[in-house]
């Protein structure tokens, strides 16, 4: 789904030649998830064929057609219904969460509320795991850095759902 909402965004912004997709989603995503040829072409293929985009060919002399994609009425459906839809399995990936939390100006109190809820219930199995290997390598003498990290990723969690406490206040 991330994917998918990363070309709608651009789209929805202005219509787009495949190169300018890719340009534009790496600002947006930042430099450790990277767009490829391979991914996207495949990927806008499939959305154009489902209805949500249209490809526009625009011939330019001495160099290869262009291919200008836009979005359609339907794509604009789907983009609402891809941020609304967050599978438990998604809280986890901090890519589908956070271009969610991007977009949350635009989503109900209700969705907001299911994904803050879905990204807390993830954050405390975390949590659980991150208690658990506290204990397993506490004695361990192997890896002395070990119990510094595994203290900084609870810490970090409790602040996520410190966080997320505040923004679900906010929301009723």
């Amino acid at each position: 789904m991330f994917m998918e909402i990363v070309i709608l965004t651009q789209l929805m912004n202005a219509p787009s030649y495949g190169y300018q997709i890719r340009q534009k989603a790496a600002k947006t995503v930042g430099p450790y998830y990277k767009i490829n040829n391979n991914q996207l072409y495949p990927k806008l293929r499939h959305m154009e064929e489902k209805g949500y985009i249209t490809k526009e060919i625009s011939v330019q002399e001495g160099k290869p057609n262009r291919h200008i994609y836009s979005i359609t009425d339907l794509g604009i459906e789907y983009f609402y219904t891809l941020l609304k839809t967050f599978p438990a399995e998604d809280a986890a990936d901090e890519n589908e969460y956070l271009m969610r939390i991007g977009f949350f100006y635009i989503l109900d109190a209700n969705a907001r509320a299911d994904i803050l809820e879905k990204r807390r219930k993830t954050l405390h199995l975390e949590y659980e795991h991150m208690n658990y290997l506290t204990e397993l390598y506490q004695k361990e003498k192997y890896v002395p850095y070990s119990k510094d990290y595994f203290q900084f990723s609870k810490d970090s969690i409790m602040k996520e759902l410190d966080l997320i406490d505040e923004m679900l206040k906010k929301a009723e």
